[in-house]
Order: C-alpha cells, then structure tokens, then sequence
C-alpha cells in the first residue's frame, strides 16, 4: 500500500511537467466521526490537470488525536474533486482583497486509516474559492463507506488553504 501512494506522487511530479499541470501544497483541518473518529491537522498536495482550477487531485495526511487519544498518522486521503460551475460574482467577495472565483464541486476518493484499512469517500466543497494561486476551502462535508459501501461516518474539513504553483 505504501509502495502505490509513492508511485502515485512521484507519477504526480513527472506529469506536473507538462505545462497544464500545477503543483501546490496546503494545510487543513478535519474532524471525523463514525468508524474514523479523529480530529486532524491535514498536510496536502495537489495537483490541477486543467490550468483552470476545474478538476483537483489532492493527497492528504492527516496528524491528530483519534478516540484513543492517542497522536499520530490518523488518515490518507486521495481525492478527484470536479468544479463545474464558476462564479466570478458571489456573496463571499467581501472576505478577500483579490479577485476571487467561487466554484462549489463534487469530489470522490479513497481514504486510508491507521491500519490502512480503505474507505470511499464523496466529499461536497460548498465553498470553494479560489484565484491564479490560492485556494481556499470552508465546511466541506464528507461521508465515507466501507469496502462492501455501506456507511461507515461522516466528516467535515473545516478550513483548507493551499498554493499551486506553475501552469497558468
């Protein structure tokens, strides 16, 4: 399992050579609860495939206390998140000093416990702001399912920000 995640970032850094791609990095934080009961600071890359911030590949690793108490690696998450519809002119406007797009997406993936047992997860970024290098993300909600799809928990992330670099 380790051995895949590393393949799949270093394939990330080969393909961000192409000029379409950007690479960038951010913090989070996250709680979950059901099966995945955590709270985390989220260290993530990600990559945007469009150079118009339509569709994002990002990788996670959350640090936290789980219900144990107990600090340490709670979570990895690989996430696609698709961002169809744009806003130029939104209610959130007043919060930036740049010209920021406002662009609510759906987003799938693949979480990893502790254990490294999987989880698939849909994930709603309600908002989701973003310029030429700066994104930004606030109360996304997410719910998580077992290997067999059933429900296993819920989350939300509660602020994200990260910078890309390159590409546009």
């Amino acid at each position: 399992m380790k051995k895949l995640i590393l393949l799949l970032v270093i394939s990330i850094c080969l393909l961000s050579s192409l000029n379409a791609f950007s690479l960038g990095y951010g913090v989070s934080t996250s709680g979950n609860a059901g099966a995945l009961k955590s709270a985390s600071v989220n260290l993530k890359g990600l990559c945007d495939f469009t150079s118009s911030r339509r569709a994002l590949l990002t990788v996670d690793a959350g640090f936290g206390f789980n219900n144990s108490l107990t600090f340490g690696l709670n979570n990895i998450d690989i996430k696609l998140s698709a961002y169809p519809v744009v806003f130029s002119k939104h209610i959130f406007s007043f919060m930036f000093i740049n010209s920021m797009a406002y662009a609510p997406g759906l987003g799938v993936g693949v979480m990893f416990d502790r254990d490294f047992n999987h989880y698939y997860t849909v994930n709603l970024d309600l908002i989701h702001l973003y310029d030429t290098q700066y994104v930004y993300d606030f109360l996304s909600p997410m719910i998580y399912f077992d290997k067999e799809f059933k429900y296993a928990g819920w989350g939300v992330e509660l602020f994200s920000m990260s910078i890309l670099f390159g590409g546009r």
